[in-house]
Parts: C-alpha cells; structure tokens; sequence
C-alpha cells in the first residue's frame, strides 16, 4: 500500500493537475447521510380505480389488447353495458364500471397511431376477459406497445 500511495503522490508531483491520478489529489468530505423531508400515510380510496392486467398481440395492421380481471374481486355485472373504450390516434383507456370498484387501463402514447373511430371491443363475461382491436394507421410491425420515453 505505501509503495501505491507513493506512486501516487509521485505521478501527481511530476504532473500535476494532468496527472493520470488526478481526482485522487482532492480529499472529498463524505456524503452527507439522507434527510426524511416529509413523511405521509397514503391510503387507497375505495374511489381509486384498479388497474386491469392486460396482454397484447398484433399482426400488421391490427393490435389486439387482452384485459383481464383478478378473479378475487369480480364486478357484480360484467358486461357490455359496464365496459367502455375511448381512443384517440395515440391513446386508449379501456374502463369498467360494474362491481365495488371502478377498474381502468389507460395506455398514452402508442408506438404507433391508430385509427381512433374503428376500435372495437368483445366483453365475454363466461373469461371475465375484454378483447380491444385497434387497427393500425400504417400497417407494420410494432417492437412495442407503447413508445419509450
């Protein structure tokens, strides 16, 4: 270790500031430890929408999205009266009404733009499962749903 430190102290002594060590030659005090700025209790509302568990798939000039809900805690009626889409070109928000709970699945930016006024949906209640087609403006392949940030 001391013959370490010495070729240090020699690198920086003969080259200074262009030194290979340089950012040794600086003692940085340490970090300071983190602070709590502010602590809250957040609750779920029984307001607060869940959020539907989903799957996709495509071909190329469609996008099929698959909703599912938790068998645990099943609406009390489900079916095309308590299920609504709305899409824009690059949006979708699937919502479910029935039950104790309102559920939701909101996708923003898609990778690609839809055509907003031809989605359809399937609600087959025997699956407890929503079948949404969305059909692509430009037919090709998506490498995903939605579009990185």
């Amino acid at each position: 270790l001391t013959s370490m430190t010495s070729a240090v102290s020699d690198s920086l002594a003969e080259h200074g500031k262009f030194s290979y060590y340089h950012a040794h030659a600086e003692q940085h005090p340490p970090p300071e430890q983190p602070a709590l700025l502010e602590k809250a209790d957040v609750a779920v509302s029984q307001s607060t929408p869940l959020v539907l568990k989903y799957g996709w798939e495509q071909t190329d000039d469609k996008v099929k999205l698959y909703c599912f809900l938790d068998d645990q805690d099943p609406p009390v009626d489900f079916g095309v009266e308590t299920v609504s889409v709305e899409a824009t070109d690059r949006d979708v928000v699937i919502s479910l009404t029935g039950g104790a709970r309102e559920r939701c699945l909101r996708l923003k930016d898609l990778h690609q733009k839809i055509v907003a006024d031809t989605v359809a949906y399937k609600v087959r209640s025997s699956s407890s499962r929503i079948s949404v087609t969305l059909m692509k403006q430009k037919p090709e392949h998506w490498f995903a749903l939605l579009r990185s940030r």
